[in-house]
Parts: structure tokens; C-alpha cells; sequence
């Protein structure tokens, strides 16, 4: 009778015991499941801050860019509508963060005088990049740093060949001096001309 009650208690016991297990086990998926939930839910929300403080650093940047080409336009003929102007001049290939770059860049290097002289530039770059195969920001850069710099390997990004010493020599013929003669500022302007032509 002893042995048979406690073999019963040890049957109990092994099934108090397996029910535990079954238990913990339950107990552990569902923490694994929580827990892998709590991943994706941190990484989710790491993406979205990620991509919102992008946004925030990208719009200051927009801002910035904006801030500065209306300081640097306010002596010059630049309306409030060249931005637009740009796009269409571009057929909106470039954004208008690097729109206001390059717009930027051409007033500090004084490659265009006007709206309607930056318009005209940007359009010519666009359509010579096409033809070789560069995108809009690069050829607008190309033609702008080219020009601006008088650097021959910028231009030659967008198929513009200037030689320098014939352009100096062509200015020159034309004031009536000699090339050796030109100051600096000749020389841009000379360089400038030949580019654009």
C-alpha cells in the first residue's frame, strides 16, 4: 500500500514536474517572441529618428543655401523667381539644393552678371551633359567651376575645349595691347568669353 501511494505521489510529481517544463517553455518562446518584437519595434523607431534628424540636417542645409544665395543676390539683377527659372532651365534633372549650390557657386566665381545669364548657363550644361552622358549637377558644375577657375579639365568634363593663351591673344587684339599685359582680371574675363562663346 506504501509503495503504491508512493509511486502515485512520484506520478504526481512527474507531472507537476513536466508541466513546469511545459510551462517554462511556453514562457520562454513568449519572451523570445516579445523580445524579437522589442528588436524590430527599436529598430524601426532607430530608422524613422535616423531618417528624421536626415530630413532636419537636409532642410538646415536647404535653408542655408537659400540664406546665401539671397545675400548674394541683393546687389545683383537676381529676381525671386530664378530658382524657378533654374529648374525649368535644367528640366527640374538637378534638386534644388544642388541648384542653389551651383547658383551660388557662379556668383562667388562671377560667371554670370543676371538671372537670364545663369539661366542660360545651367540650360547649356544640361544639354551638354546629356550628350555625353553626365548628369545635370555635374555638368552645371563643370561649366561653372570651369569657367569660374579657368580650370581646361573642368570644361572638358561637358566636350568644351578653351585654349588660354589664343583667348588671351584674341582679348588683348582687342584692347589694343598684348597678352603678357593682361591683369588677372583680363585674363578671367578672357577665359570667360572664350568659354561661354
Amino acid at each position: 500500500k506504501e509503495l503504491k501511494r508512493l509511486g502515485l505521489q512520484q506520478t504526481k510529481y512527474n507531472s507537476g514536474v513536466a508541466g513546469g517544463v511545459r510551462n517554462n517553455r511556453i514562457f520562454a518562446n513568449s519572451f523570445a517572441t516579445m523580445r524579437s518584437a522589442l528588436l524590430l519595434f527599436q529598430f524601426a523607431m532607430g530608422m524613422g529618428i535616423k531618417q528624421l534628424m536626415d530630413f532636419t540636417a537636409l532642410a538646415g542645409k536647404l535653408e542655408g543655401l537659400q540664406n546665401g544665395f539671397q545675400e548674394l543676390t541683393k546687389s545683383t539683377e537676381f529676381t525671386t523667381d530664378t530658382l524657378e527659372r533654374l529648374r525649368k532651365a535644367t528640366n527640374n534633372t538637378a534638386s534644388d539644393m544642388d541648384l542653389l549650390k551651383q547658383a551660388n557657386n557662379a556668383l562667388i566665381l562671377g560667371v554670370a552678371k543676371n538671372s537670364f545669364e545663369m539661366e542660360e548657363m545651367f540650360d547649356i550644361a544640361q544639354r551638354l551633359g546629356r550628350a555625353l552622358g553626365v548628369d545635370t549637377t555635374m555638368a552645371v558644375e563643370s561649366l561653372v567651376t570651369g569657367l569660374g577657375r579657368q580650370s581646361r579639365l573642368m570644361l572638358d568634363n561637358i566636350g568644351i575645349i578653351v585654349k588660354s593663351e589664343q583667348a588671351y591673344d584674341e582679348f588683348a587684339a582687342r584692347l589694343g595691347t598684348t597678352a603678357d599685359k593682361l591683369t588677372n582680371t583680363q585674363k578671367k574675363t578672357a577665359f570667360l568669353e572664350a568659354g561661354l562663346e
